[in-house]
């Protein structure tokens, strides 16, 4: 095959492949999809609310955050800081739903985080995905 007859085909795939992706969105249109995420603001904060299968997809997991001496424990895997040096952790709050709070922390040790003030004990943090929620909440959701 020849330089030319390759850049032909390769032309003819570009132009085919959105009308391709225009057809199988039409096609999907009409049947009911859920939606992976929905963010919901409530007061300063958003709750984040996932499909089942995203959840297993972005392979979430939470931990309880567990008493430890005046502070609460948690895996320093929950903690996310803004650009600012603020620190937050997400709590679930539902069976496929998290909320940002923000925590104080008194330490870390290790892997581990011991936060004075904004989680008490018992409290389901997210220790895996805490990128992936943060992701969601400044993306307004898919």
């Amino acid at each position: 095959m020849s330089k030319r007859q390759e850049k032909r085909y390769l032309a003819v795939l570009l132009l085919a492949l959105p009308l391709l992706a225009t057809a199988c969105a039409a096609s999907s249109a009409g049947s009911q999809v859920e939606r992976a995420a929905v963010v919901q603001r409530q007061g300063d904060a958003y709750r984040i609310t996932l499909s089942p299968d995203t959840v297993r997809r972005l392979a979430i997991r939470t931990t309880a955050a567990r008493p430890a001496l005046r502070d609460t424990m948690v895996p320093y895997s929950a903690l996310i800081y803004s650009a600012n040096g603020r620190t937050w952790a997400y709590v679930r709050d539902g069976a496929s739903s998290f909320m940002r709070r923000t925590v104080v922390v008194d330490r870390i040790d290790g892997t581990k985080a011991f936060v004075a003030r904004g989680l008490s004990p018992g409290s389901r943090v997210v220790s895996q995905g805490v990128v992936e929620l943060r992701g969601i909440e400044t993306s307004g959701g898919a």
